[in-house]
């Protein structure tokens, strides 16, 4: 779904697509080369040993970006607190929402790209693009709408394998845009990565946040926590405390129908509801149509696995 000629705002076109393109220029050029530039230095530099290093499905990067970045919890703090991040986060994820995780990602030319899944309740990405990424090259894939099915992936048997993503891609739509862009969408929307065929890597940075007594992987150390503390952004990084005091982000807890839910929580809980779905959203064709034709293809495959046994 191309929203760039979409003129309606970016909370209901998130809410409908499960995703969307903030296009506001949030970040100066400046900023973003700076984060561009420290960011491949880590990754260059940073042992494929340290805890913090990511290889996984092609692609590679690290966490825990401002533990490694002495810039990058400035020009992040300028993003989080724009007014309208603000305004957008309080509506889509509700109040009192914290960033648990702050990754750098590669897409190497040669990856074939991430299978369709969904991950845990509740939480709510932000990509910051650091380059322009208009064609479906090692970028992030969606099926539009897909966070609106009140059934799990998991349940459906359709955790699509890259194979199927790739060849069927014109099912899907990309996270595109152009370098600098910030990008927003519901990991409760099926999502996966297309292969990158291109010549080129395609980077970018990865905020995780979760609603209001949520956690996931683990807490900021003392010094990303002591080096934020004259920043807004400090509110927002979860410390030690408020990782016991919170319920772990797990696709088991939908699967068993446990989702934990405050009065402060808005869509990205609201959505794991039955009868929030039932009452205020409306499952389209196309998607059905999607939908069918996938459930088809796995079908094919497990058939023709059990062929070759």
């Amino acid at each position: 779904m191309n929203q760039y000629n979409d003129k309606r705002s970016k909370i209901n076109l998130f809410k409908e697509y499960g995703y969307v393109n903030f296009e506001e220029e949030i970040l100066r050029k400046f900023d973003v080369d700076l984060l561009d530039k420290e960011s491949a230095e880590t990754y260059t530099n940073l042992s494929e040993s340290h805890d913090d290093f990511i290889k996984d499905s092609g692609t590679e990067g690290f966490i825990n970006l401002p533990a490694h970045n002495k810039n990058s919890l400035k020009i992040l703090d300028s993003v989080v607190t724009h007014p309208k991040i603000i305004s957008f986060l309080k509506e889509i994820i509700g109040s009192d929402y914290k960033i648990w995780d702050i990754s750098y990602r590669v897409s190497k030319p040669g990856d074939n790209g991430l299978y369709l899944h969904q991950d845990g309740p509740g939480q709510l990405n932000m990509a910051i693009l650091l380059n322009d990424n208009k064609l479906k090259n090692g970028n992030t894939a969606f099926l539009s709408s897909s966070h609106l099915i009140a059934k799990s992936q998991k349940s459906l048997k359709l955790e699509v394998p890259p194979l199927i993503l790739n060849m069927f891609s014109f099912l899907f739509d990309p996270l595109y845009g152009k370098r600098g862009d910030i990008f927003f969408f519901s990991n409760k929307t099926w999502h996966g990565r297309f292969a990158n065929k291109s010549h080129k890597e395609n980077k970018l940075i990865f905020i995780a946040f979760f609603p209001k007594g949520y956690r996931y992987n683990r807490p900021w150390s003392d010094d990303v926590l002591e080096r934020s503390k004259h920043l807004a952004i400090k509110s927002l990084l979860p410390t030690k405390n408020d990782y016991k005091d919170a319920v772990d982000s797990s696709c088991e807890l939908r699967e068993q129908g446990k989702i934990y839910n405050h009065k402060d929580h808005k869509f990205t809980i609201n959505i794991e509801s039955d009868n929030y779905l039932k009452n205020n959203t409306n499952i389209g064709v196309i998607l059905k149509t999607k939908v069918i034709f996938l459930k088809f293809l796995m079908i094919v495959i497990l058939f023709i696995r059990k062929g070759y046994k």
